[in-house]
């Protein structure tokens, strides 16, 4: 089966041609399609890489496979980048799904939105894939800061154009069923396939506090504001006013990163709070996990909590937000301690009891790296095989 993918990841491109991930995207996103389709047609956009960031990028990321192909598209950024070359990218679209067996468009995104249509004009049937909720996603923008007066119009114009998007679509694909939920068509099946690019090596056994320094918890992602990681400081420095003797370190950057630097110094924290930035090397974030003693993500909304799920597959036991998506991740072994996402003393006191709860941290850590089996990227990546193949063959 050749099945094209279409979505708005970012790719870097060297001189040579070869291309390689960027920021956030995984290669391993791309093997298990490319080890279970017959022909993968990867349209996302592409830009070239600057010298200094190819010589960032390891080897090991580039992304040229055997059976994957590239159709690039422009580098464009936001709705109005995205505006002025669409009918460059619609062009290539129509190239690209001619002669496919079927289009997975990741969305909410610009061009998978837009291959819903371009899909259906060429007869393809097209699927999507919901990697998030588009009210979410927009607000993780700039654009959300810009029209702030004009939030309310804007998310119901979200809703309502993804919902008929969803409703042209030969099946459904998502992350979680909390994050597809409102928008299903009526009678409409969905099937969950999580997408996490969890490989092998992000799987690692327990490894027990052993008292000596700090107890270290970790936080992977981008420093935006719906993340709300400005909770854990403050939940930090209250639990650390208890006595508690604990550090966070921080893997990734974003447009929030200034606000919690300012809010760390404000809260006393001082060394108790490292700021790496993007870590891009995936070597270098597996040796994060590995040093970490606990995992925290407490997001105000989610679509698929990968930092979760990737803390769990490394034996972490994780502090999670009280919300639909983060309990669907730690399933019913509850693997996991949930905190209100402004509940303050909650997380301080989710932070004391991890700190001074071995059998606690054990039995967490336990039931999380079980649970994470669930999420490897192969096992995945095999489930939407065979319904897109039981799907199409119908």
């Amino acid at each position: 089966m050749r099945i094209a993918l279409v979505g708005d990841t970012r790719y870097i491109a060297s001189p040579d041609g070869w291309h390689f991930t960027a920021g956030n995207s995984r290669r391993s996103l791309l093997v298990p399609y490319a080890e279970r389709f017959e022909e993968v047609v990867v349209v996302m956009r592409v830009r070239p890489g600057r010298p200094d960031e190819l010589a960032a990028v390891p080897a090991s990321e580039r992304i040229d496979l055997p059976k994957v192909r590239f159709v690039p598209l422009p580098p464009f950024r936001g709705p109005l980048g995205f505006l002025e070359c669409r009918r460059r990218v619609r062009r290539l679209l129509a190239e690209a799904l001619r002669g496919v067996d079927a289009c997975i468009a990741r969305v909410p995104s610009q061009a998978g939105d837009m291959s819903v249509n371009v899909a259906r004009s060429l007869g393809v049937p097209v699927y999507a894939h919901v990697m998030g909720d588009p009210v979410a996603s927009w607000a993780d923008s700039d654009q959300y800061v810009r029209l702030a007066p004009l939030r309310h119009c804007m998310a119901a114009f979200y809703r309502g154009r993804f919902r008929r998007m969803l409703s042209r679509c030969a099946g459904i694909f998502s992350v979680s069923h909390s994050v597809v939920a409102d928008y299903l068509p009526p009678g409409a099946d969905v099937h969950i396939v999580a997408d996490t690019c969890l490989e092998a090596e992000d799987f690692m056994a327990y490894r027990p506090y052993d008292g000596l320094g700090p107890f270290t918890l970790l936080f992977v992602g981008r420093l935006v504001d719906i993340k709300n990681v400005e909770l854990v400081l403050r939940g930090l420095a209250a639990a650390v006013a208890q006595g508690v003797d604990c550090v966070v370190r921080l893997a990734g950057d974003g447009p929030h990163r200034s606000h919690l630097e300012a809010l760390a110094t404000e809260l006393g924290l001082g060394e108790r709070v490292t700021f790496l930035g993007q870590v891009v090397d995936r070597g270098a974030v597996r040796d994060e996990y590995r040093r970490a003693h606990a995992g925290f993500l407490v997001s105000r909304t989610e679509g698929l909590p990968l930092g979760a799920i990737e803390g769990m597959a490394s034996s972490l036991p994780t502090i999670l937000s009280d919300i639909p998506p983060c309990h669907e991740v730690a399933g019913e072994e509850r693997a996991a301690l949930f905190v209100g996402v402004d509940d303050v003393p909650a997380c301080a006191e989710a932070i004391r009891r991890l700190v001074e709860d071995a059998q606690l941290r054990e039995r967490l850590a336990r039931s999380a790296f079980r649970r994470a089996q669930v999420f490897r990227s192969d096992y995945q990546v095999e489930q939407l095989r065979r319904h897109l193949e039981a799907a199409v063959g119908a």
